[in-house]
């Protein structure tokens, strides 16, 4: 680096602050200045343009568009970046040139792990984008590599021999390696497990990866300069990338047609919106688009008339941005929600209730306690209370699991005051070994439900005249929809008080309607099918759902004493009632049992 005032030896000139062979290539320098951040005070021109320029010597011929530009500089700029977008934005496309660039900046430091959903995902999108920009850079920096390629993992790394014999330790490290997550079991602990001075971290197909990837998150940050970049089509803004696009203000301070803002997580979220992208600007050259690749006018009108601008293809593959409420089909709308996470006010003393979800192996065994009391109405409702997560130990000498967990239950019951008439748990499957144990040892009030089971003939929620039968497939449907009713009627309550987890998981539930032999019935997604998007089983929101059902058996589905009536009781109870306030008002009382 030069002092500014030193005249450059001879066969140098000075540039970006340093003295540079004339006539040598300039790529060295401007890797080094991007790496530095050579701001303008310093000769250099910042990250930005320095990556820019180097980008321009080893693809000159790349097709720069806005998209380009936007993910580019955001690459520059910061070190946690989201990016949500219209399908065939080239999301994917633009990251790998970047990741690439980024890594033949200091390969010798770096490690980047490239990784999405699948393995067929992997080398169709991210891994095949990374070769293209591998097999267009100049043949002697090409020469120098080695890719290697396996069913789940492939590396780039520096080629020792071709680079002239040098040496290092731990050569192997730094290296460009893509893999697939949701199919392999290792693959967090392969993303905790390695460090390196610059560290980077891409997911593709975000919106559906596990929450035990973005857990790695912080143990990645760790490391002295750290990258991590998130992108997907936008399907559902309470996934864990929905939570990282969302903005610093929530999402009332943006609209739907800006393309970027910082977030709470402390990074940029880029939005690339269809209806603005770079063909759209452009329109149709001799009826061609300028980008072949990338949505134009006819696919977008296409989209419109195929499913409407109020359906979520519309909103996630052509405006890019998470659909409205209402549009992603889920059964704890916003509103439910938010109405659960208050704590509500009893009249009277509650009594303590519980809620278990028995789960092994890799599930958690979740209990919720609860309070449980009458409202000024009349109603009764449920609070939650807190979450204890009851550990299973595995050795010689101990009781089995179910013993384990059903004594557990019953001390923590104790504790409390749980009745066990105020106790419900989940017994399908494995969980009736509990069940049968609490039955034997605790007492046989204990309630229990099946989830595989058929939906009751009962309502969902109170005045509604349908069974729950006709309306929902299997009572795990049932369970959930009624759950979701009862917290927007204002009987359940307390959910800021228990597991995150427990919000999360209602949150992104989703259903169905499908077509059955009596009908479309409206179905939630299974557990094997949200362990798929979620990376573990949804056991705290089933264990809170399960309070509903400890509701029902209260009546919570009846809103009055009349409503329980058949139509001409009702009438009945209403013309005596008028009777004894005539006679009350006569001053002639006449005692009448009204019920």
């Amino acid at each position: 680096m030069s002092d500014g005032w030193k005249k450059p030896p001879p066969g140098h000139d000075l540039i970006y602050g340093s003295f540079w062979p004339k006539g040598a290539s300039l790529l060295p320098l401007e890797l080094a200045c991007y790496r530095e951040n050579r701001k303008p005070e310093d000769g250099g021109l910042g990250a930005y343009k320095h990556f820019r320029n180097a980008w321009r010597i080893v693809w000159p011929h790349f097709d720069w568009n806005d998209w380009s530009k936007i993910i580019c500089e955001a690459w520059c700029e910061y070190s946690r970046i989201s990016i949500m977008g219209h399908g065939a934005a080239g999301k994917t496309y633009n990251l790998a040139f970047c990741a690439y660039l980024d890594w033949l900046a200091e390969p010798f430091t770096t490690m980047t792990s490239l990784t999405t959903v699948t393995a067929d995902g992997l080398r169709l999108r991210m891994w095949g984008d990374l070769m293209r920009a591998h097999e267009s850079v100049a043949p002697e920096v090409r020469q120098m590599l080695k890719v290697y390629s396996s069913s789940n993992r492939m590396n780039v790394m520096f080629d020792v021999e071709a680079a002239g014999g040098m040496k290092t330790h731990e050569f192997d490290k730094y290296i460009i390696e893509g893999m697939a997550t949701s199919r392999t079991a290792d693959a967090s602990g392969r993303i905790r497990g390695k460090h390196a001075p610059r560290r980077r971290l891409i997911l593709d197909e975000a919106d559906d990866m596990p929450t035990v990837i973005y857990e790695t998150f912080a143990n990645v940050r760790t490391d002295p300069d750290v990258k991590i970049v998130d992108m997907s089509n936008a399907i559902d803004r309470y996934t864990d990338f929905g939570k990282a696009c969302e903005p610093i203000g929530g999402w009332t301070s943006i609209h739907d047609t800006d393309l970027f803002w910082k977030t709470k997580q402390g990074g940029i979220c880029i939005h690339l919106d269809g209806l603005q992208n770079p063909n759209m600007k452009t329109g149709l050259i001799d009826g061609k688009k300028r980008y072949a690749y990338m949505l134009g006018p006819t696919e977008i009108e296409e989209i419109r008339k195929q499913f409407g601008e109020h359906s979520k293809e519309w909103w996630s593959y052509v405006r890019g941005f998470f659909p409205p409420d209402g549009i992603v089909s889920r059964v704890w709308p916003t509103a439910a929600i938010e109405r659960a996470r208050q704590i509500l006010q009893f009249d009277f003393a509650p009594e303590a209730c519980a809620a278990l979800d028995p789960a092994f192996s890799y599930d958690d065994c979740v209990l919720h306690r609860g309070e449980k009391g009458k409202l000024r109405d009349g109603r009764m409702a449920i609070n939650g209370v807190e979450s204890v997560k009851i550990q299973v130990k595995q050795g010689q000498g101990l009781e089995p699991e179910d013993y384990q967990v059903a004594h557990e239950v019953m001390r923590l019951c104790a504790l409390w005051g749980v009745s066990p008439r105020n106790f419900i748990q989940d017994k399908t499957g494995n969980a009736r070994g509990v069940y049968a144990i609490l039955q034997k040892e605790w007492s046989p009030d204990v309630v229990g439900i099946n989830y595989g089971g058929e939906a009751t003939e009962r309502p969902l929620r109170a005045g509604q005249v349908d069974k729950a039968c006709d309306v929902v497939r299997y009572f795990v449907s049932e369970l959930w929809f009624r759950a979701s009713y009862l917290a927007y009627d204002g009987l359940l309550g307390g959910l800021d008080r228990l597991n995150k987890k427990t919000l999360d998981d209602l949150h992104v539930r989703r259903y169905e309607n499908k077509q059955f032999t009596k009908g479309k019935l409206s179905q939630v997604e299974t557990k094997d099918e949200l362990k798929k998007r979620l990376g573990r089983s949804p056991d705290n929101g089933d264990a809170y759902c399960q309070f509903s059902e400890l509701l029902v058996l209260d009546f919570a589905l009846q809103a009055s004493k009349d409503e329980r009536l058949p139509v001409s009781q009702k009438w009945h109870a209403q013309r005596l009632r008028a009777q004894k306030a005539a006679r009350l008002y006569e001053r002639e009382y006449v005692d009448v049992e009204v019920w």
